[in-house]
């Protein structure tokens, strides 16, 4: 015989309104006002979810004269010049400001490759990884998949948080990053990141804009 405890009747409960919901939403059933039923107000660890998510913004401006890339393989971009190439690996660092700093195009990193904007450095950037699609001669889309560290502390790595995924070439297109952990306030980290590329500065080497959405301990 089954025995029937709180849990698992809060478990029906819950089973019974999902499946109503769902039948709604299928069917036409109800009025248009509770025609579609939040997940989060049915479920209350859902809800807290969401509510110790934190939200971190931030600018990146990479140092070109830190981009480092392997011998082979190499290709051509559409002027001719040789480029890293599909697989080829290489690594790379750089400058995180406040968020709103960089213009987009020109700004960010000085000819000597130290930061433009000091006064509002607020961390450092490194990112690690291959280059995909066609390397250093995509036009649009994925070119790159990497790691990356965000390292935020007075004291290198006791406040960073790292992410894994692709990056598009394209200007202003956004692309998720998943968060893979952390230090320090991170050090339980989990969620996601939204990079936009919003240009280039003046040594060549991008510049985006991050938004976290981090959960923390």
């Amino acid at each position: 015989m089954q025995k029937f405890t709180s849990q698992s009747i809060r478990h029906a409960i819950r089973q019974t309104l999902f499946a109503a919901a769902a039948a709604s939403a299928l069917f036409g059933f109800g009025t248009p006002a509770h025609s579609a039923v939040d997940a989060a107000s049915i479920d209350p660890q859902r809800a807290e979810h969401r509510r110790q998510k934190k939200v971190i913004e931030f600018d990146v401006s990479e140092n070109a004269k830190r981009f480092i890339f392997d011998e082979t393989p190499m290709t051509k971009d559409k002027q001719g010049k040789e480029v890293p190439g599909d697989g080829n690996e290489f690594k790379s660092e750089g400058y995180i400001y406040a968020p709103g700093t960089l213009r987009g195009d020109g700004d960010g990193v000085n000819p000597d490759g130290s930061p433009q904007y000091p006064d509002k450095l607020i961390g450092r950037w490194y990112c690690w990884g291959y280059h995909v699609g066609n390397g250093g001669a995509t036009e649009t889309g994925p070119w790159v998949i990497t790691h990356q560290l965000y390292d935020f502390g007075d004291k290198v790595g006791s406040k960073s948080i790292t992410t894994a995924g692709l990056e598009l070439v394209d200007i202003g297109v956004p692309i998720k990053r998943a968060i893979s952990g952390g230090t320090g306030p991170y050090d339980e980290a989990r969620g996601e990141v939204v990079q936009h590329m919003i240009g280039f500065n003046g040594l060549s080497g991008a510049n985006l804009r991050y938004r976290v959405y981090v959960k923390t301990n």
